[in-house]
């Protein structure tokens, strides 16, 4: 961390900050997350998988136009996820399912967005936004935030650990998308477009 100050302000410049900080989460990026999100929930079973990646896609993508949803605050609702998949609740372990996900995935994006946003959405918001009932809401909240021990920093080596296999899973997964249009379809496709 470095400081410099004029004559009213002082700069703080933390050399830790992550390139990707401010940018609004990729589409490349959702589907990964869609991805390891729908094959936890639904336990690899195939006839399901598909149309649970489908919605949370949907979902995630959603999330992103409404409001504004950066990488930042994806990643550190991933890492949420895994914290409280770790955790008990009353002796009995958490389990994400299909049930479940959509509430807890809404609720750790929402936490993430209040912990690196200047001006959050209210819980109302999001329930409107998204229609869930806000005493749900607000009672979920609270369950999600005493799992995290109600600390909401993400250890920055944890952080670094996401932010590095998006980066080695993105390219791949576009790779292999097209290597897979190519096949399906017999066409060739300009890898310079991927």
């Amino acid at each position: 961390m470095t400081s410099y100050s004029d004559e009213s302000t002082v700069y703080v410049a933390y050399s830790s900050m992550p390139e990707f900080d401010e940018e609004f989460v990729q589409d490349e990026i959702i589907k990964l997350a869609a991805f390891c999100v729908s094959r936890v929930a639904t336990r690899g079973i195939d006839d399901t998988f598909q149309n649970t990646f489908d919605l949370i896609e949907l979902f995630f993508s959603r999330i992103r136009t409404y409001t504004g949803l950066c990488t930042t605050e994806l990643l550190q609702a991933l890492a949420f996820v895994d914290i409280i998949s770790r955790r008990n609740i009353e002796h009995l372990p958490f389990v994400l399912t299909k049930l479940n996900v959509y509430l807890v995935l809404l609720v750790c994006l929402m936490i993430a967005h209040k912990s690196n946003s200047d001006v959050p959405l209210s819980n109302f918001k999001w329930a409107n936004l998204f229609g869930v009932n806000l005493s749900l809401l607000n009672e979920s909240e609270i369950v999600v935030l005493k799992l995290l021990n109600f600390n909401t920093n993400i250890p920055e080596h944890v952080f670094q650990m996401y932010k590095q296999s998006i980066q080695l899973m993105c390219p791949v997964a576009s790779e292999s998308k097209r290597m897979q249009i190519e096949n399906d379809a017999n066409i060739a496709i300009n890898p310079t477009y991927y």
